[in-house]
């Protein structure tokens, strides 16, 4: 009678599949990289290098352990700082939008803060304080509160 012997670490072969490969990052090294991730990576060009068997691709050990140490933990890429930089300029844009807005509606006479104040009053019973503010005078608000 044979004996079998329990499988104490997983054994991975030399080139795998691109499910298999983030498996391997995964507990060999640590990185949390999705089968859908490595895709996009190879479909963009970046990653670990692939080797094609007909149309499949398949990651070879020795690379997968090679980008894990040198790339893996590049800085971003410049399609991510790309779309950062697009938020972080359409946040400005509403910002100025906000703050334009509510110097329209004020008193030139009140500051800003005090504007915000006579948008809705909480003593105020007319049908606009009882429906509250509309959403632009609310993020107005919030903005407005936020840098003074």
């Amino acid at each position: 009678m044979t004996q079998i012997e329990p499988i104490t670490e997983r054994q991975y072969p030399r080139r795998m599949e691109t499910n298999i490969a983030s498996e391997y990052l995964r507990d060999e090294h640590g990185i949390p990289v999705e089968s859908g991730t490595l895709a996009n990576m190879r479909a963009q060009r970046r990653g670990p290098r692939v080797v094609y068997f007909g149309w499949k691709p398949l990651y070879e050990r020795d690379e997968l352990d090679r980008w894990a140490e040198e790339d893996a933990l590049q800085p971003e890429s410049p399609l991510t700082r790309r779309a950062r930089v697009r938020a972080h300029r359409r946040d400005e844009a509403i910002e100025k939008s906000a703050k334009e807005t509510i110097t329209m509606n004020a008193d030139p006479a009140e500051p800003p803060a005090a504007a915000i104040s006579t948008i809705v009053s909480p003593t105020d019973t007319s049908s606009a304080a009882k429906r509250g503010p509309a959403p632009a005078q609310c993020q107005a608000a919030a903005k407005v509160n936020a840098i003074t």
